[in-house]
């Protein structure tokens, strides 16, 4: 996923003429932390973990960027991750760099106990690293409101220091915004809104491939306004319905079954067939890399908007716009969660709560905006929306790091 990172900062810096020290900074983390912590099992015995935490870049403000649990968690995927919340966070205009950690860990095979031992001996062997000032963790794949409530107690504990805004994504009781737990869903819902008003597009069919966290609040919050969800996935199978799912039923099921094999209200397909699917709008919202060399002419969609992270190879990106295939690329469309996050922080260090409906006018404010300004950047340099959304991210990071004297 790196590699793909190379090479669109690649074609981004040729356009800002940047040179090669100036590359290398922006390619090269600030900070790499890695560790292996003992935790104790059920069993008595001790298991060690690795543990990471990546700060890619601070040259606007202090790192930002979720913790994940799982097997897949390593220094490499941890870099891209952070690279990818660097320029995120320049796009939406927060005063925040990238970061990124993780525990390589399956949370599925730990109990409660294990769980929470794990998560306060991570935060015990990385509390110097973390800070409202310095580096702000949230909850990612893998982890939820309660770990991040364990891992604050524990820096609580540790530091003698009341200050809540060192994480976000925390429950409301301990300092955590109204929405976010759905903000990366909502926020990609304001972005499907002004895209289909921008481009003109006639949107009637959508497909929503992964329905965990991020899918499942898009598929609510658009059936909701009386959006037509045509068919989702997840990785038993797809399940589609030309009238419409009943979102409500299809979300309850996955509740219940953990998974959507077997949902009576639909045809049941290939859990890789709903990217073949005749649909308006196809949501990837699963994993990375799933429309490929292999895969893009079988793509039907008039518009993609990536709710996931680095779901569609950049090297097709140049195809599927001759289709004339809208892409929403992953930094623009799920940056809902960083923005709510943001706001959750702001909130800590005044003090106060905002209401639910204040929270969504800021919300969807500040990502209407980055969208406006990415989509008059794409027109004035002829190029695409993802291109466009690097552009504006670099050289913010650029100009701050210039004014700074970092390079």
């Amino acid at each position: 996923m790196f590699e793909n990172i190379i090479a669109i900062v690649n074609e981004v810096a040729d356009l800002l003429k940047l040179d090669k020290t100036a590359r290398e900074y922006l390619l090269t983390p600030k900070r790499v932390v890695k560790v292996s912590f003992p935790v104790r099992m059920d069993s008595g015995r001790i298991r060690r973990f690795e543990g990471y935490r990546v700060l890619f870049n601070d040259a606007l403000g202090p790192g930002k960027g979720g913790i994940r649990f799982s097997e897949s968690v390593g220094e490499d995927e941890v870099k891209t991750l952070a690279f990818l919340m660097v320029i995120k966070n320049a796009l939406m205009g927060l005063p925040y760099g990238g970061a990124k950690g993780g525990v390589r860990c399956d949370p599925k095979q730990l109990s409660t106990g294990e769980l929470e031992r794990t998560a306060r001996e991570y935060v015990r062997y990385l509390h110097t690293y973390i800070g409202e000032d310095l580096d702000i963790p949230a909850p990612d794949l893998g982890t939820d409101p309660r770990i991040i409530a364990w891992m604050l107690d524990e820096y609580i504990k540790i530091t003698n220091r009341y200050a809540f805004g060192t994480f976000t994504g925390k429950p409301p009781l301990l300092g955590g915004s109204k929405t976010r737990e759905i903000a990366t869903g909502l926020g990609g819902y304001f972005i499907f809104e002004k895209a289909i008003e921008e481009f003109g597009l006639e949107v009637e069919e959508i497909a929503v491939q992964g329905i965990g966290n991020v899918g499942g609040s898009f598929v609510k919050i658009a059936y909701e306004h009386d959006k037509k969800i045509v068919a989702v996935s997840d990785t038993s199978c797809t399940i589609y319905n030309e009238n419409g799912l009943e979102v409500e039923e299809v979300l309850d099921y996955k509740r219940k079954n953990g998974r959507l094999a077997g949902f009576p209200g639909g045809k049941e397909l290939p859990s890789d067939y709903i990217l073949k699917l005749d649909v308006d709008v196809l949501v990837p919202a699963a994993v990375e890399n799933v429309i490929t060399e292999e895969n893009w002419k079988d793509i039907k969609a008039k518009l993609i908007l990536e709710l996931a992270n680095g779901p569609t190879r950049i090297t097709v990106d140049g195809k599927l716009r001759e289709k004339g295939i809208v892409v929403v690329p992953d930094v623009l469309a799920n940056a809902g969660g960083v923005v709510v996050s943001y706001l959750e922080w702001v909130q800590n260090r005044m003090g106060y709560k905002w209401e639910e409906e204040e929270v969504r006018s800021k919300l969807r404010r500040i990502i209407s905006r980055a969208f406006g300004e990415v989509v008059a950047k794409s027109e004035e340099k002829r190029i695409d929306l993802r291109r466009g959304s690097y552009l504006l991210a670099v050289s913010r990071v650029m100009e701050a790091a210039t004014l700074k004297g970092e390079i």
